[in-house]
């Protein structure tokens, strides 16, 4: 008696499976016929290219409904791949390889770096943003949940028992609800940057469907950060600072590309270098933060998407000046095919020495007098350091100030509680000022002669002594060569002139000593047709000093501070080699005064300067002492001062 074999397929929606009873026997078919996916006919294998008419889910129990995101899906598949379930293995290997777009036929494995290459494919529609809804990336998206008619004709796939193997057929009436079009089943779906589906898999089996296409490998990310670092006082952008001000450092990094960036790392290193330092530019400083430094948080690792984003800001209490501050800001990785990138930002802590003049004027531009009485003004300027408004404090003047050239960062009408104000009260000319800008006045056109004082020097003169401390009696002193000049008193009714022909190097105080009365008040006058050098060391000078060109273009200079018989050269150590405040009581006139001290800082100025002030770096007194003596080579000509009163108003 011959035994009747039932075969039995049974078909639930779209997903092919057979039933455990009784026993199901696919039917073996040829493969041959039109190509209907991944490289194969219908009902023939992926792996083996054997045809088998039945099968079940490509995986039992489809994708969990907890698989909302990349890593989840990932993480599914690739515990089915280290199975010991041959069903999920063949399912997993087949997601994987199709996903990649290899075409069909053995090896039936999957390699580490087709492994690691899938992964990253999946990743790259995802790895912008996910929500359990939708998943974003630089490739495309995944949809997760997506309700759909399947329609007929569209091809699905089931697992084939008897060769462990992955088949392709159509949809059709007998096989599925195709012709129903209220039937609607979920889908997973991973589309490209236009939308178009590349991939469909069905949840509730697992099966892919439709076309299957390859997952684009990740496209590299078109990001180009850019670390930036600005630094402020006062909301104020500043590349200097004084000691007490608040640096702020304020870090950021511009995403110069369209796409997000990767997730990147950021670093952060403090410098500070003694003296004066400049970054060079594209190799910032990678250094050891000082002990204790804590870089402020950046948020870092981090991904940057297109367009400035701001990071930190850093407020560092400046507490010594001579130095240079600096922070370097670096990003890993800066773009697709650049590492690390840097940014260093450098603010140099300075002395910002200011000068101050108590009870006379100044001008700049006066030429000086020829033997017609005649002369022709410069266009020379008055600079200075000042805070400008409100209050207007540092450099200034108390009374007036004359310029043919600007007149800036000087205020006039300095110290003054009433009267003109600060800073263009008292500037000739005062019109076209900016205080805003630090142009407190100038361009004034012509302004009288200097007396041409060289001029007078008399013929018969005594030798000029080695320090002004051995000049004990009135007279006319002269040199007609450099002369390095000691300091000394001058005593009550002491009155001394010094013509010298040639450079003078100022090496000690001068000062007026002794109690003294109107009728005895000393004078000391330094003439010099070269330059006068006041070496560093001096803090006090008494008198009148004047220095003039020699001849057109030599001579003529006054400096403030030297170490020798020559112009200072400047450096990182100006601070201190120039620190002492330099007081003159009484004048100085010269072709130029350069004003080269460093004590004091324009942060410690105050509106209302006292003349006892000692925050100012040089400070110029212009003494009755000064007018009420007369010289002892005064010409016969002269006006002698038989009493003088002061009348508003008063310059």
């Amino acid at each position: 008696m011959m035994r009747r074999v039932i075969v039995l397929s049974i078909v639930v929606g779209a997903c092919m499976w057979a039933a455990a009873t009784p026993a199901v026997h696919a039917i073996s078919v040829s493969c041959k016929g039109p190509v209907i996916a991944f490289g194969r006919q219908r009902w023939c294998g992926y792996f083996h290219n054997i045809g088998f008419d039945t099968g079940e889910e490509v995986r039992i129990g489809g994708v969990p409904a907890s698989t909302n995101t990349a890593q989840e899906f990932i993480d599914v598949v690739v515990g089915d791949l280290n199975s010991s379930n041959p069903h999920r293995q063949t399912a997993a290997q087949f997601i994987i390889l199709t996903m990649l777009g290899r075409g069909p036929g053995s090896p039936k494995s999957v390699t580490p770096t087709q492994l690691s290459d899938w992964e990253t494919r999946v990743k790259a529609y995802a790895s912008a943003s996910e929500n359990g809804t939708t998943s974003t990336g630089p490739n495309g998206r995944i949809d997760w949940n997506v309700s759909m008619h399947a329609a007929c004709g569209i091809i699905n796939t089931y697992y084939q028992v008897s060769q462990d193997d992955i088949a392709p057929f159509r949809n059709n009436a007998a096989n599925s609800n195709c012709e129903d079009p209220g039937s609607h089943e979920v889908f997973i779906m991973f589309r490209d940057t236009s939308g178009n589906i590349l991939y469909m898999i069905r949840r509730i089996c697992m099966n892919p469907m439709g076309q299957i296409n390859a997952l684009a490998p990740p496209k590299p990310a078109n990001f180009n950060l850019i670390p930036t670092i600005a630094t402020t006082i006062g909301g104020t952008p500043a590349a200097t600072a004084e000691v007490g001000d608040v640096v702020r450092f304020r870090y950021s990094v511009n995403n110069i590309g369209p796409d997000a960036s990767p997730v990147a790392q950021c670093t952060l290193y403090a410098n500070v270098h003694t003296g004066y330092f400049v970054p060079v530019a594209g190799s910032p400083t990678v250094g050891s933060n000082p002990p204790g430094y804590i870089p402020p948080a950046t948020g870092c690792p981090r991904v940057f998407p297109s367009g400035s984003t701001q990071l930190a800001f850093e407020d560092v209490l400046v507490t010594t000046d001579n130095r240079t501050m600096c922070r370097s800001l670096f990003v890993n990785p800066a773009s697709a095919v650049v590492g690390s990138r840097g940014y260093e930002a450098c603010v140099q802590v300075v002395r910002k020495p200011y000068v101050k003049v108590f009870g006379g004027d100044i001008s700049a531009g006066n030429g000086i007098a020829n033997a017609a009485g005649t002369c022709t003004s410069t266009a020379a300027s008055i600079v200075g350091w000042n805070k400008r408004g409100p209050s207007y404090a540092g450099a200034g003047v108390q009374y007036a100030a004359f310029a043919v050239g600007a007149i800036r960062d000087v205020a006039t009408a300095s110290t003054n509680t009433a009267g003109a104000a600060a800073p263009s009260g008292l500037a000739f000319a005062n019109t076209g000022t900016n205080g805003a800008t630090g142009l407190f006045g100038g361009s004034y056109g012509q302004l009288p002669c200097m007396r041409n004082y060289y001029a007078s020097r008399p013929s018969i003169t005594k030798p000029l002594p080695a320090t002004v401390g051995s000049i004990v009696a009135s007279g006319v002193y002269a040199s007609d060569t450099d002369v390095t000049l000691g300091g000394g008193i001058v005593g009550p009714g002491t009155r001394a002139t010094v013509y010298v022909d040639g450079n003078v190097y100022v090496t000690g105080n001068i000062t007026y000593g002794g109690s003294w009365t109107p009728a005895s008040v000393p004078l000391f006058r330094l003439i010099v047709r070269g330059n006068i050098y006041i070496d560093r060391s001096v803090t006090q000078l008494d008198g009148f000093f004047v220095a003039q060109p020699k001849n057109p273009g030599t001579g003529g200079t006054l400096y403030t501070c030297a170490t020798s018989a020559a112009p200072l050269v400047p450096s990182a150590s100006l601070a201190a080699t120039c620190g002492n405040l330099l007081t003159v009581n009484g004048g100085v006139a010269a072709q130029r005064i350069l004003l080269l001290r460093a004590h004091g800082s324009l942060s410690q100025s105050g509106q209302f300067d006292p003349y006892t002030s000692t925050t100012m770096a040089e400070k110029f007194n212009f003494s009755p002492a000064l007018w009420i003596a007369q010289p002892a080579d005064e010409q016969p000509d002269m006006p002698r001062y038989d009493s003088i009163t002061a009348l508003p108003p008063i310059l």
